[in-house]
């Protein structure tokens, strides 16, 4: 209990800018600059540009705020229809509608919830990490200090806006130390504990990390079971992989839809030799490893004098998040101490395997090639979660092996291989920054050697001080440095400014109607976009666009918006990011587009020019013959009238009353899953483009379309069925006659 209201209190520090004065974990200060926010709200500062960190509130925040906001009125949003024409919503595996850790959405103000649920899993990070730490025999004090060096590690501090990553790494370590108590004691609480936070690591929203995750409980689940009898080794590890598929059991109505959506999206395919090239080509670069040492040695991507500037293996452009692997320079001397010592082996072991793969060894084939549906996920250097894990587990190998005595060769031999480490990456480093025509920035790191000089003489200090007070002085100097040098790394706003009420919206959507708007945006890169409404913002405001930002996406979306322009929709430097390009204009009322948009600086298409409208801070042109639901009849002319009956995410119905027969054409994106009826029966609607058909006879007629996949329906029953498997398991402490109750 102490020590989880320690990491409680921790947290509670760490997020305290956030957490008061008004201000939320957003950063809002990047979508400052687009319009209509910067004329409407002038107050707010925009901030340095960082691409990936924009994606807590170009992404996060309007993903959170209408699956919750569904949630809360009592659907589960299968659906999404504010942008890319419609898409699943459920299936986008980041919104985590089922996971449960993301309770304080349903009860708070969006705004608000973010740094609530970073809170809560940032003091489960640091508890299940004292739990794994304990359990593989480290000493209290040790054990504490581990804790601290995983939940404040720069890798969570670096990608703290993009919350999934923390939900999901959060049970790594609890996943590990299930996976070892399991294989020693065989008990039920271990094996439930396995299930739960594999099932948990699987809805928590990132795909990527909880394959991680998983890999991390194998590797512990294979250590404790090395040195055991054949048999014995293979019956408890076949209990492990029955805690996973009950995992995957309860987790399918998620991950399934997911799994679904990606295969048919515009990231599906197989992996391939070029993939892994321009895998591997976005690797960590070797001054990368100067990271471990000072943590701004490239600049910060939140200062303003000295932006962040580093590259990838490849040269090409990095992001800072993409290589955090800061855990402490202090955390640094004491894992190479507990490694000299001989402990920690396994761990030590474990994160050398994942920097392996993040500087784009061939061992990251191994990944890219052998699990199925990986060659899809993100950079290789995400799989530093699992070094700093690992480099907390060293850390309480290095305060326990020096409170029992280190030889001084052993001692001399583990601090001259971090200053080896230390001069090693400082070289590539300085060759990049030379490159670069920049110079290595030392930042924070004098300060930082300061306190990493006063852990290591309490560590040393022998008989002169007590055994506790030595581990309070190491867990203060890890806090110290690992909080100062992770908070500067996120953004806080105020609450009332983040997509605040906006009358230039309110115009758009009372011209809109129900059909959808369409800013014509004409760039976005990594030096700071100029645009207008940028994707995901209508899902906020409730209004329906052409235009989206998903890491996936149907493939007929970016497929039909490519065949409109005559080029990619998606800018050169985010391949998940569509736009309605003015090339596009002419077609845009075959996408159900009623208005199309732009800055007030910039001209409408040609053809528009003579109905321009005023909407604030921007001017926009109603589309001819635009909207979403239209009739023509064989002739191709417009043949009918339509009423609109409903409009919600997932049900759609309009009454059309037609002089001969004809076709109606909802230009909304076809999928798998949209049921249709005609006057009450069962109908068969065709795709088109971006639009779904039905071909009616002449009179009035009721169209309705639901959308309710099959999928969906099969795998919640099988969801509800594994969580009661779960139930029974506990209840009854009996599974295969192979679990009994914990050993005390």
């Amino acid at each position: 209990m102490a020590a989880c209201a320690l990491y409680a209190a921790l947290a509670f520090v760490y997020l305290l800018p956030a957490m008061s004065g008004g201000r939320v974990l957003l950063p809002w200060g990047l979508a400052a600059r687009f319009e209509p926010w910067a004329s409407e709200n002038p107050d707010v500062k925009p901030e340095p540009w960082d691409p990936l960190v924009y994606d807590g509130i170009g992404q996060f925040y309007p993903w959170r705020a209408y699956g919750f906001g569904q949630m809360r009125q009592g659907r589960i949003a299968l659906w999404n229809p504010y942008q890319m024409c419609g898409q699943p919503f459920l299936a986008n595996g980041q919104s985590a509608l089922l996971y449960p850790g993301n309770a304080p959405f349903w009860f708070m103000p969006t705004a608000k919830a973010f740094a609530v649920t970073a809170w809560l899993h940032l003091a489960l990070a640091g508890l299940f990490t004292f739990g794994l730490l304990r359990r593989l025999g480290a000493s209290t004090g040790a054990s504490v200090a581990a804790g601290i060096v995983f939940a404040f590690s720069n890798w969570q501090a670096a990608w703290l806006h993009l919350p999934t990553f923390l939900c999901t790494s959060a049970w790594m370590p609890a996943a590990m130390w299930a996976s070892v108590s399991l294989m020693r004691d065989r008990s039920r609480s271990a094996w439930l504990g396995l299930a739960v936070a594999l099932t948990m690591a699987l809805l928590a929203g990132h795909l990527q990390v909880a394959v991680y995750v998983a890999i991390a409980a194998a590797a512990a689940a294979l250590y404790a079971a090395w040195g055991m009898a054949k048999r014995r080794a293979i019956g408890r590890l076949g209990l492990a992989a029955t805690a996973l598929a009950l995992a995957a059991l309860v987790a399918s109505p998620q991950v399934s839809a997911t799994l679904d959506l990606a295969r048919r999206s515009h990231r599906s395919g197989g992996a391939t030799a070029a993939g892994y090239a321009s895998y591997t080509a976005y690797a960590v670069a070797p001054a990368g490893l100067m990271g471990l040492i000072a943590p701004g040695h490239a600049g910060a991507p939140t200062d303003l004098e000295r932006p962040y500037v580093g590259v990838t293996r490849g040269r090409m452009l990095f992001n800072y998040a993409e290589g955090a692997c800061y855990v402490g320079l202090l955390a640094l001397l004491l894992g190479g101490i507990g490694l000299a010592a001989g402990r920690g082996r396994f761990l030590g072991l474990l994160g050398g395997l994942a920097w392996a793969v993040a500087l784009g060894t061939p061992v990251a084939a191994a990944l890219y090639f052998g699990v199925p549906g990986f060659s899809g996920s993100g950079s290789p250097g995400r799989i530093l979660v699992i070094w700093s894990l690992a480099a907390a587990g060293l850390v309480a190998a290095g305060i326990d092996s020096a409170a029992r005595g280190i030889a001084p060769k052993r001692l001399a031999a583990g601090l001259a291989g971090v200053v080896v480490l230390a001069a090693v990456s400082f070289y590539a480093s300085w060759r990049v920054a030379g490159e670069m025509q920049t110079s290595v920035n030392w930042g924070q790191a004098p300060a930082m050697a300061a306190l990493a000089a006063i852990g290591l003489g309490a560590l040393l200090a022998g008989k002169r001080l007590s055994v506790g007070l030595r581990q309070s002085v190491i867990c203060a100097v890890l806090a110290t440095d690992l909080l100062a040098a992770g908070m500067p790394l996120y953004h806080t706003a105020p609450e009332d400014a983040v997509y605040s009420a906006s009358q230039t919206v309110e115009a758009i959507k009372a011209h809109a109607g129900h059909g959808r708007a369409a800013a014509l945006n004409a760039s976005w890169s990594f030096a700071g976009p100029s645009a207008v409404l940028p994707p995901n913002a209508a899902m906020v405001y409730e209004f329906r666009d052409v235009q989206g930002y998903d890491s996936l996406m149907p493939a007929a979306v970016k497929r039909t918006l490519t065949d409109a322009a005559g080029a990619d929709p998606s800018p050169p430097e985010v391949g998940n990011m569509v736009f309605l390009r003015r090339e596009a204009a002419p077609v845009a009322a075959n996408l159900g587009v009623a208005l199309l948009l732009t800055r007030t600086d910039e001209p409408l298409p040609t053809e528009s020019e003579e109905r321009p409208l005023a909407l604030g801070a921007l001017v926009g042109t109603s589309v001819a013959g635009g909207g979403r639901c239209l009739v023509q009849g064989l002739d191709g002319a417009p043949h009918g009238d339509v009423t609109w009956l409903a409009d919600t995410p997932s049900h759609v119905a309009v009454d059309v009353r037609l002089a001969g027969p004809a076709t109606l054409a909802l230009h909304d994106t076809p999928y798998p899953g949209w049921k249709c009826t005609v006057d009450g029966a069962p109908a068969t609607w065709s795709p088109a483009g971006l639009s779904r058909t039905v071909a009616l006879p002449g009179g009035p007629h009721r169209v309705a379309y639901r959308f309710l996949p099959e999928l969906f329906q099969v795998t919640l029953y099988l969801g509800l069925l594994g969580v009661g498997l779960l139930g029974g398991v506990a209840a009854a402490g009996v599974i295969g006659g192979g679990l009994r109750a914990p050993r005390s």
